[in-house]
């Protein structure tokens, strides 16, 4: 009976896990698309600027929610693992600014609408790196 509840028990804790990572990722995915709306529309700045500057303060928002709500059994020591998830949030951050320049010289689309289809691919990415190199159990 106890090896039937442990498969179960894994696939309840990714589930888990799934859960945490799309709050977390929803709200770090929110604060950049805000940050990049304000910083356009009241700061003046452009949206490609912008972006750089929404993802250093997503990047807090996104880390220490992932590190303490998603994969909060990490052995991974704290310096260890905020260097390995910014190399991996800097690899999606270039993901992301080229995907984002891409978008806007090639389709018609605006700015906000090229944002979100931009977020979401980088999002995966984003979870299998942590889940495989940056959070380690």
């Amino acid at each position: 009976m106890a090896l039937m509840n442990k498969p179960v028990s894994k696939i309840s804790s990714f589930i888990l896990q799934l859960h945490c990572f799309g709050l977390v990722g929803i709200l770090a995915a929110t604060t950049h698309y805000v940050s990049v709306i304000c910083l356009v529309e009241l700061g003046g700045l452009t949206p490609l600027l912008s972006n750089f500057f929404a993802f250093l303060i997503s990047f807090q928002v996104s880390y220490w929610g992932h590190r303490s709500l998603t994969f909060r059994g990490t052995t991974t020591p704290k310096r260890e693992g905020m260097l390995r998830f910014f190399l991996v949030a800097i690899t999606g951050f270039t993901v992301n600014q080229s995907l984002f320049y891409f978008f806007l010289n090639h389709f018609d689309w605006s700015y906000r609408i090229s944002l979100l289809i931009v977020i979401a691919i980088v999002a995966s990415m984003t979870f299998i790196f942590s889940k495989i190199w940056v959070f380690r159990f």
